[in-house]
């Protein structure tokens, strides 16, 4: 018999499929949101920030591939099969293109909501392989509210964190 690094779907629990796909989606999401501000505001770190999430999208694509996961990630920018995602993608363009302070808040809260959502799938697997994808994205995460939250500063405004307590936000901010 030969051995395959290839592992099947029956090797993971619902909820480690069920977050793989999600945090997939939600990469996608942030990636859409961050090009469309960009067309919209014309704040480059949008652009930068957006071929970050593209990385992090492959990164878990790496995983799904893996683990035989269809492909949640449809064509078509701004469209969502996570209904969750759909209305935050929907609420947050529509009061990030108001201005560029709005579009860098609704990217702090991507970053926010991308940092709680990868801190609870981890503590939700065991699985190292997926561990270190999340670990990986994590970092990424925390760096990007970084650079928005700098890039409020210097626009003369302090974010005020939307869903991390005070003290995780300002442990990430002054990192």
């Amino acid at each position: 018999m030969i051995a395959t690094t290839t592992a099947s779907t029956t090797a993971l629990t619902a909820g480690e499929r069920d977050g793989i796909l999600f945090i997939r989606e939600e990469e996608r999401m942030a990636e859409d949101l961050y090009l469309e501000l960009y067309n919209i505001v014309k704040l480059s770190i949008f652009l930068s920030v957006a071929d970050s999430e593209q990385i992090h999208m492959d990164s878990v694509a790496i995983l799904m591939d893996r683990y035989g996961l269809e492909d949640p990630v449809r064509d078509g920018d701004g469209v969502y099969a996570n209904e969750t995602l759909q209305k935050m993608y929907d609420d947050l363009l529509a009061s990030g293109e108001k201005s560029p302070e709005d579009a860098l808040k609704a990217a702090a809260l991507v970053e926010e909501t991308s940092v709680h959502d990868l801190e609870v799938q981890i503590i939700n697997t065991e699985k190292p392989d997926i561990r270190s994808v999340y670990g990986g994205l994590l970092m990424g995460s925390e760096k990007h509210l970084r650079s928005f939250a700098r890039a409020l500063e210097e626009l003369g405004v302090e974010y005020s964190p939307q869903l991390l307590s005070r003290e995780e936000y300002d442990k990430i901010v002054k990192a």
